[in-house]
């Protein structure tokens, strides 16, 4: 199932039923984020065709300016200096540079790997919910369940590691499982023994 999809729950009733939430602007911004624009991406998204247009014009502009100051200009400094500093300066800037993309590379890459495991442990729990809701929900079967001691302590680890992930899709789909096995179990216990 993608990510996108999200996750139905099967074995809730379908007035119960709760589904994880599909792609989200948050979600959008936090992929642009994972891939280390961030605020710059989303702020390039946001600007007009004419506010770009000024800016290349502008960027031009300065580009212009330099140009033709370079040209009426003599360059400070003997010829003789540039012509022996210019190598280690350049290789100097390039390192720089270097260590630069190296370091961006690394923030985008440990927040990609944060993202990822959080994602992880979101399908994990979904699937433990599922699995809970399998087994309760297959009283014919051989296999006998799960004890209701049992089912409570799975349903109070997930919705724990759902406010862990401050999930809200999962915190609502497991109360709303939790109360409809409360309502069953308490339809189970009201009702009249078999004669």
């Amino acid at each position: 199932m993608g990510a996108s999809e999200g996750h139905k729950l099967v074995g809730v009733s379908d007035n119960q039923a709760v589904t994880a939430p599909r792609e989200s602007d948050d979600e959008k911004q936090a992929e642009t984020e994972s891939r280390g624009f961030g605020d710059i991406a989303t702020w390039w998204h946001s600007t007009t065709w004419v506010t770009r247009l000024v800016m290349f014009g502008i960027a031009v502009l300065f580009l212009l300016i330099g140009y033709f100051l370079g040209r009426c200009v003599e360059v400070p400094g003997a010829s003789e200096f540039w012509a022996i500093a210019a190598q280690p300066l350049a290789t100097l800037f390039a390192g720089l540079a270097a260590l630069g993309a190296a370091t961006l590379a690394y923030v985008t890459g440990r927040r990609a790997w944060g993202q990822a495991k959080e994602h992880h442990r979101s399908d994990r729990c979904w699937s433990r919910l599922q699995w809970v809701i399998d087994k309760g929900s297959s009283p014919g079967s051989r296999d006998s369940g799960l004890s209701e001691a049992l089912r409570e302590k799975i349903l109070d680890a997930i919705e724990s590691e759902a406010f862990d992930l401050d999930d809200a899709a999962l915190k609502e789909a497991v109360a709303a499982y939790s109360d409809e096995v409360i309502d069953r179990y308490l339809d189970v216990k009201d009702a009249p023994p078999a004669s």
